[in-house]
């Protein structure tokens, strides 16, 4: 494991990376290594976490619960609200077919506590409109179910577990698993819900019907926010 992470070690502050483990380092792993990267991760403890590409499968974070609502039921009505708020996106590549929008999902579990992390993984976005759906979803619901700080820098992956710098150890049952076991490889399986792509435009966008809503939303956050700046500097 050593050996194959000391190839694609990147010193500290580096930007170009594509992973990150958070007991410490930052790497840039070829896309022609991955499957190297992914038997690793199989078979020793790391942290290791994805950096948000330009272009990303769109995944939710779940930390605190559902209010009861099985996490199936919740999920299933998720979906019918993203395929409500979204449509998709015309390419700006000449004669591309636009096609239907995939809302395929797959509900990963923390083995170790009620926390799920949901990959819609044919919907493609970029960090900028990830955060704008989850906080218009949050809005709508009335409580910040979906993790609104998911779409910082990196997204811990499959099958890995937490560790905790402060302990100096890694948290027993912290990892993720698919809570339906699909039939796949767990090659096929890191594949699946890598969140990181290749591409180079978004497939989806804010329908007509609440577009305009969902500006006047960010417009009003900002006002607030500018209000609140104003106030700490009059203190």
């Amino acid at each position: 494991m050593k050996s194959f992470f000391k190839n694609y070690v990147v010193p500290k502050g580096t930007k170009d990376y594509t992973h990150q483990d958070l007991k410490g380092g930052l790497y840039r792993i070829p896309e022609d290594k991955k499957n190297d990267l992914y038997d690793i991760l199989c078979k020793y403890k790391t942290s290791m976490c994805e950096k948000i590409t330009p272009i990303i499968k769109f995944y939710v974070d779940i930390d605190d619960g559902t209010d009861g609502v099985d996490i199936k039921l919740f999920v299933e009505s998720l979906k019918n609200t993203l395929k409500e708020y979204l449509s998709p996106l015309e390419s700006n590549e000449e004669k591309k077919e636009i096609k239907e929008l995939d809302f395929t999902y797959y509900i990963l579990k923390n083995q170790g506590a009620e926390k799920y992390h949901v990959y819609f993984v044919n919907l493609l976005v970029d960090k900028k409109f990830a955060l704008k759906l989850v906080k218009y979803i949050n809005k709508k619901m009335g409580k910040k179910y979906l993790d609104e700080n998911a779409y910082n820098s990196c997204f811990r992956m499959y099958k890995v577990l937490k560790f905790s710098k402060k302990k100096g150890l890694y948290i027993k049952h912290s990892n993720y698993d698919f809570l339906d076991n699909p039939q796949l490889s767990d090659l096929e399986k890191f594949k699946l819900v890598s969140i990181q792509t290749q591409e180079t435009e978004m497939n989806c966008k804010f329908n007509n019907k609440i577009i305009e809503e969902v500006e006047k939303n960010e417009k009003k956050q900002k006002e607030i926010q500018d209000w609140e700046k104003k106030q700490i500097q009059l203190e």
